[in-house]
Order: C-alpha cells, then sequence, then structure tokens
C-alpha cells in the first residue's frame, strides 16, 4: 500500500514532459504545488480551454471502459437480453449527449418496454452506474465530469458490498472512502498528464 507521501505520478530517470517557455512555463510552476497537494479544481483552473476538453473526454473516454468492465462483472454482456441493456451499451458505443438522455430515460422508465425489468435482475443494479456515466458525458465542464466519475467509484464499492460484483476492482473497493480517494487520484494524475502534454493512464490501470 503506498504511504501517501509518494509523488502521484511514478518519476522516470529523465523529464519526458515537452518543453514549455514562457506563460507556460509559469502555468505548470503554480500547478505543480496544487497537483502534490490533490487539488483537481486548482488544475483545472490552469488549464486552458483545449485542455480542460481534453480532459472532460478523457475521463468519458477512461471510465467508460472501466464501466464496461463493471458490467462484465455484473455479467451483464448481452445487449440483446433486455432493451435496457441495450441502451447502456449504445452510450458506451457513442458517449453522446443523446444516447445518454435515452440510457437514462430507458433506466428511470423500464416499464414502456414488453420485458419487465424485474425479470431480469442483473439490470436492477444498472441504475446508479448509468447515472452517473450518463450525468459525466451531459457534463459541459471538466469539473463537472470529473465529480461524477468519483460517483462511479462510490457506486461501484456499493455494489461490491452487496456482492453484485465478484471482481475486486480498484474502484470497486468495498471500503468507499478508498474507492473514491483512488477515483480522485486517478483524476488528479489525468488533469497533471494533460498540463503536461502526456497520455493519461487508464481509470482501469490500478498501477498508475
Amino acid at each position: 500500500m503506498p504511504s501517501g507521501d509518494e509523488p502521484m505520478l511514478p518519476h522516470t530517470h529523465q523529464d519526458d514532459a515537452p518543453m514549455i517557455s514562457g506563460r507556460g512555463t509559469k502555468i505548470i510552476a503554480d500547478a505543480r504545488g496544487a497537483y502534490l497537494v490533490g487539488n483537481l479544481s486548482a488544475l483545472i483552473d490552469r488549464m486552458d480551454e483545449e485542455q480542460r476538453e481534453r480532459f472532460r473526454v478523457a475521463i468519458i473516454v477512461h471510465v467508460g471502459a472501466a464501466l464496461r468492465l463493471m458490467l462484465k462483472g455484473l455479467g451483464i454482456v448481452d445487449r440483446s437480453v433486455h432493451p435496457v441493456v441495450d441502451y447502456v451499451y449504445m452510450m458506451l458505443d457513442e458517449p453522446t449527449y443523446d444516447n445518454a438522455s435515452a440510457a437514462l430515460i430507458a433506466v428511470f422508465y423500464p416499464n414502456r418496454f414488453h420485458t419487465p425489468l424485474s425479470e431480469y435482475r442483473p439490470v436492477q443494479v444498472l441504475g446508479g452506474l448509468v447515472v452517473a456515466y450518463a450525468a459525466a458525458i451531459r457534463s459541459e465542464t471538466a469539473l463537472g465530469a470529473a465529480h461524477n466519475a468519483r460517483s462511479i467509484a462510490l457506486v461501484a464499492s456499493n455494489l461490491f458490498r452487496m456482492r453484485h460484483v465478484e471482481a475486486a476492482y480498484w474502484w470497486a473497493n468495498p471500503d468507499s472512502q478508498l474507492a473514491f480517494d483512488m477515483a480522485h487520484r486517478w483524476l488528479v494524475n489525468a488533469a497533471w498528464a494533460i498540463l503536461l502534454g502526456r497520455t493519461v493512464t487508464s481509470f482501469s490501470n490500478e498501477d498508475w
């Protein structure tokens, strides 16, 4: 287990960050303190509009991939088994505002389908995951998407405690606070990577 004293990003023998000069250098220098204390809002404040959009998209892409793993852990892999599942996978395939809205409607109003939701119990646990992920997609800001990404970690933690999930993915940790903290740490690392022009590490990779 990490002690909590080490830097959030692993060190390499040489700094592979791109050369940044002038105003960019000052922004990175100012942001380093925010990074070290895990101040996500301050990191986002130091991004320009393009970086904020890249961060928002990175959250949606990487958290969506983690959500697919969660659905697999729940045994929800056949999208034809229930219309609600199909809508959820449509949202994952194309995370657009419209698809997120359609998935939310499907989850909240399942009775409009001929197959009752109660006949396929695994779908019943989808609610919180779908709401959090759809909210991240529909969010117009990077910070809003980040808040909902942390919510997914909390929902996953609850599912694990209720034994709906057999695999103990790090973001399905039975300790809700730990799951939340780890999701937050990923977000801080991802924001820092965006500021440095680096690649964002997968949300499903516990080695970051």
